[in-house]
Formats: C-alpha cells, structure tokens, sequence
C-alpha cells in the first residue's frame, strides 16, 4: 500500500497549529509554493507552472507586490489567509449533495420545511454560479443524490432517526420525480453523478476512488441537508485527512434555526467556513492548477 507520505502529497492542509508552527522567515511566494510539497519552508525546486499558479494566487490575494515580503511581517488575519490559499494550490472539487426535487422543488414532499432556508441564503443560485466557474474552469463536479428502493429495503429492519423521518415522508425514491435531481441545478453532461442510500458521501460510493484517481483531495460542500448528509460528509472527510471548505449561503436544511446552529457551531470543527463570494475567490486560481 502507499506510505502516509505518499498519500499526504495530494492533500493540502491549514490549521491554527500550522499558522502557530509556519515561523520561519522566508517570503510570502515560498509559502504558497511550500504548498505543493507539504512542507513548512520551500526545500525542493519547484516548476515553472507551479511558480506560475503562486503568482497568480499572489494577486488574487492582492499580495503581489509583497510577493518578496517576510511571512512573518504579515498580520494574523494575513497569515492565515495566505495558509488557506497554501492548502488551495492543490485543486480542489465541489461536492454538492442531495440536490433533488423531493428538498429543491415546490413539487417536492420535503420543500416545504426546507424553503425558508433557500430562499433567504439564494441557495441554489449560489451553488449554480459555483457549479458554472468550476466547470469553465475544468474543474471536477460531483453530485450525489441520496436514494432508496421503493419500500426503503437499504434502511434495515429496524430505522430510526433522519432515515425513519425520510421514510415517514415518502421522499427520496428512485426513479421518481422527487428522487431525480432537480432540473433547476446547472447539471451538465460530463459532471459526475454519484448515488448512494446512505447519509454519508463516502459510504458505500466510489466517491473515494474517484478523488484518488483525480489526486483531488480538498472539498468544497454544499446542497443539502446542513446538519444531516453535509454534515456527516464533511466529519469523515476530515477524519480522512481531506481539507474540507463548507459554505454557509450554499447549504440548507429543513428550518433557518437548524441552519444557524449548524453553520455556526458544527461546520467550524470540521471544516473552513466559507460563503459563496470567498469561495469564488479561492476556486479561480485553485481551479487552474
């Protein structure tokens, strides 16, 4: 099998111990370049492309012509943004999760507790102009839709908890209506479709392989529901060493309260909080790399 060190090559990471540890001296170039080889300070010679997305990074942060200044001259707020786009330089993918008719459309059994959420957050807006720049951009779209057989065989004898609310509802069946993705998402050929009857993305899928494969190893969440399937994704991502972004205007779940105790005391602990417009920002240099 592959050595820790093999797989942590395709995994960018940032932390508050990271920030506390990065206090050597060297310029604020080398320190989105260290990115590209997991290391606190540039050891290795890194490639004219590489250089090239650093620069570019540079800018968008609209450091560029601090490029040769000191990392450890710069704020806190600074160091930290700069370690964020550190973790970003390997590129990234946008999961978005359980985007069906059922939670998204005024047909669906589910939308009515769920649309005060998308609606006051411009939820599905904000995941379609994602979606959009990601593409142009080439980079890699993954949707998973949570799905059950008629009578709900893949929920057991006995369920209980959100599973049993799903099966109380009627909600969520294949080949249904209300379990197809909604046609209001901006779903392309070439986009990578991934069903699965469980609530986390990882379980049962080949979700995990695909990343390998594409040496994608930083998420970027959104869809549906917050607390539930976003939530349990983002935690076993990042118990699997992922950088995990979550977005707290392109989530939702069945109630604004639940939406405000989720994003503000759950995504933290598991994942960088973000909102669309800083998303955009860190995918359009992340996304060319």
């Amino acid at each position: 099998g592959e050595s820790i060190w093999e797989i942590k090559q395709y995994i960018g990471y940032v932390s508050t111990a990271l920030q506390w540890e990065y206090r050597i001296s060297i310029n604020l170039q080398n320190v989105l370049l260290s990115g590209f080889f997991d290391s606190i300070g540039l050891y290795q010679s890194p490639t004219e492309e590489q250089i090239v997305i650093a620069k570019q990074w540079l800018v968008l942060l609209g450091m560029e012509k601090q490029w040769d200044k000191s990392y450890n001259k710069l704020s806190y707020g600074e160091q930290r943004l700069l370690l964020i786009a550190r973790a970003m330089v390997k590129q990234p993918a946008l999961l978005i999760l359980d985007p069906q008719n059922d939670l998204t459309n005024t047909s669906g059994k589910l939308f009515p507790a769920s649309k005060a959420v998308l609606r006051k957050f411009n939820v599905i807006a904000n995941i379609n102009t994602l979606t959009s720049q990601y593409r142009d951009a080439g980079a890699t779209i993954i949707y998973s839709p949570i799905v059950f057989s008629a009578g709900y065989p893949e929920a057991g004898e006995n369920p209980y908890g959100v599973i049993s609310s799903i099966i109380e509802s009627g909600a969520m069946i294949k080949g249904t209506q209300g379990g197809e993705i909604d046609g209001i998402f901006d779903k392309k050929e070439g986009d990578i479709v991934i069903e699965r009857s469980a609530i986390i993305a990882f379980e049962g899928t080949d979700l995990e392989n695909i990343l390998r494969d594409k040496k994608i190893t930083t998420l970027v969440l959104v869809g549906l529901l917050s607390d539930v399937c976003i939530e349990g994704t983002m935690r076993v991502a990042y118990s699997k060493g992922y950088e995990v972004f979550t977005l707290t205007d392109a989530t939702a779940t069945l109630s604004l309260q639940k939406q405000e105790i989720t994003s503000l005391y759950s995504y933290p602990l598991f994942s960088k909080v973000i909102n669309t417009e800083k998303a955009l920002s860190l995918i359009e240099c992340a996304a060319k790399s």
